[in-house]
């Protein structure tokens, strides 16, 4: 079975560099939880500083996404309808990573529990969603995430 990503390669018809750029980030913002579990369950602070550097990192790969994606819009117009609503979500999580990332600049428990594992839970499901509609293009609506 070819996958979308690799008949756009094989066609030289799409960039799979998309679905990279959305990925990284992603999997970032999924570390920074779950050094946030790990810091909620044995309150030792390292797990604190590596969710620090993990949010941050994925702020870093979140704009190198949206870079990728506004590029591919406007490159490819005709299919800006699902895109735009994948940078609109994107950007609403780059907001709340950014808020999450102040969160975290606090000190001790407080930067952590309850607050700052909420919104890096929020992070995460919002990233799943973005990645899904780059990944699937077309074929994801927004109300099939809902």
């Amino acid at each position: 079975m070819v996958t979308r990503a690799a008949a756009e390669t094989l066609t030289g018809q799409g960039y799979p560099m998309r679905t990279i750029a959305s990925a990284l980030p992603t999997f970032s913002f999924l570390g920074a939880l779950v050094t946030d579990l790990a810091y909620w369950r044995t309150s030792d602070i390292q797990w604190a500083n590596f969710s620090a550097w993990l949010l941050a990192i994925g702020m870093m790969l979140g704009g190198l996404s949206l870079i990728v994606e506004l590029v591919h819009i406007f490159y490819r117009r005709r299919q800006a309808s699902t895109s735009w609503w994948g940078i609109g979500i994107l950007v609403i999580a780059l907001g709340v990573a950014l808020v999450d990332n102040f969160v975290h600049a606090r000190d001790g428990w407080t930067s952590i529990v309850p607050s700052g594992l909420i919104l890096s839970s929020i992070t995460v499901a919002l990233m799943i969603a973005t990645s899904a509609m780059i990944a699937n293009g077309d074929r994801v609506r927004v109300g099939d995430l809902l």
